[in-house]
């Protein structure tokens, strides 16, 4: 991916189809500063992003991803890794692009790690809270992904109910479902 070899450590998501699509789409797009990574696990979408030139803030609620992160990125000048929650770290004006690999199987689970692959019963909680935070400290757009198996409509309301236009930029037929990569660009930036 990206030309990165990556070092997985136990307990962080791996890289998968889903991970795949977020870096197509981040490819397609064109980045605005600074990059906000959402969930980094092992780093790879804030390393290609840094490779493009622009400046990432990578934020996980886990420790063990932050210090994956910081494992691949190598002290990256361009990567800055902050433990937190997503509603936390960053206020007002802080991001020009957010990206995140949401979960977003339709499960509501209670086993401890769940939320890094259940979206909740409609498999969207994630998204929505996303949406949500990123329209509220004034990102210019974001990219997320999610499922033929989620609500969609419910994402496609929330982003416009914000002031976001969303568009599918990619999408990957995977099993039972297509993964979709959606940009959401605020209109008034268009």
């Amino acid at each position: 991916m990206c030309g990165v070899r990556l070092h997985v450590c136990r307990g962080v998501y791996e890289p998968s189809d889903d991970s795949e699509l977020l870096l197509e789409a981040m490819a397609k797009a064109e980045l605005a500063e600074p990059v906000i990574d959402v969930g980094p696990g092992t780093g790879i979408e804030a390393i290609c992003a840094a490779r493009r030139g622009v400046e990432v803030v990578a934020i996980d609620i886990s420790w063990k991803a932050c210090l994956n992160t910081l494992l691949n990125t190598h002290n990256s000048p361009r990567i800055h890794v902050v433990q937190g929650d997503v509603l936390t770290p960053l206020r007002g004006n802080s991001c020009g692009t957010a990206v995140f690999n949401t979960p977003y199987l339709p499960l509501e689970d209670k086993i401890p790690g769940a939320e890094a692959w259940s979206g909740g019963e409609r498999g969207v909680k994630q998204a929505l809270e996303f949406i949500e935070w990123a329209a509220r400290i004034g990102c210019r757009q974001m990219i997320i992904v999610t499922s033929t198996t989620a609500d969609l409509k419910s994402i496609i309301r929330e982003a416009g109910r914000r002031g976001y236009e969303v568009s599918v930029i990619a999408s990957k037929h995977v099993f039972f479902e297509t993964i979709m990569a959606l940009l959401l660009r605020r209109q008034q930036d268009k």
